[in-house]
């Protein structure tokens, strides 16, 4: 099947298709691209290719839609495609939650570049696992990506961020890796323990010298 070369001209349908403008025979062509057709790269993406602009690949085959004959392209990837730098067993990298499902036992995330991953909570990592239940739509999530046998991507070694570090990174505030919540061991004799945390701070200071 001969491969062509064009520009995405037009991207349309809430994602869901657009068009191709491409040479040949000397003329300039048109044709119809479903967001099916595009190949994910080597970490499941397609961003590459849905976007207005985008120079990229295609075969074209013959089809019926609403029982007429068209042409659409298919095999769709980019003319130019990033190398990866990584193994895909070690690459991560921050999406946003896009969806939660009914159930809250999954979502769909938006990724960095336009495409949506899944991820059910079974790839979260365990101490982070406690976090699931409270995501929300916007929410940010650090994660790698895995492809299982029948082809589908998904999200996996997950890690949560808090409330707290969700709202930082939706204020464009600097922040490390997500960091589970560790519970603090308080001395019997400290400030903060809890036969002590309500007393005067005058009295704390007496009790401690002796005068009380």
């Amino acid at each position: 099947m001969k491969e062509f070369e064009g520009v995405v001209d037009k991207w349309i349908g809430d994602g869901r298709y657009g068009f191709i403008a491409y040479r040949s025979s000397g003329a300039q062509r048109r044709v119809f691209l479903p967001a099916s057709s595009i190949r994910k790269d080597a970490l499941g993406r397609t961003g590459h290719s849905s976007f207005e602009g985008a120079l990229v690949r295609f075969k074209i085959e013959p089809t019926v839609y609403k029982d007429q004959a068209r042409d659409i392209a298919v095999d769709v990837h980019a003319v130019f495609e990033d190398a990866l730098t990584t193994s895909v067993s070690e690459y991560r990298e921050v999406s946003r939650v896009a969806k939660i499902n009914g159930g809250r036992c999954s979502a769909w995330l938006c990724r960095e570049d336009g495409s949506n991953v899944f991820i059910h909570k079974n790839g979260v990592e365990p101490e982070f696992l406690d976090r699931f239940p409270e995501l929300q739509v916007g929410d940010f999530i650090f994660h790698g990506v895995e492809c299982n046998s029948a082809g589908a991507w998904a999200a996996c070694n997950a890690e949560l961020f808090s409330r707290e570090e969700n709202e930082k990174l939706k204020r464009g505030e600097p922040l490390t890796d997500p960091e589970p919540e560790v519970e603090v061991p308080v001395e019997p004799d400290s400030l903060l323990a809890p036969a002590t945390r309500n007393k005067p701070l005058i009295q704390l200071i007496m009790e401690k010298r002796g005068k009380l």
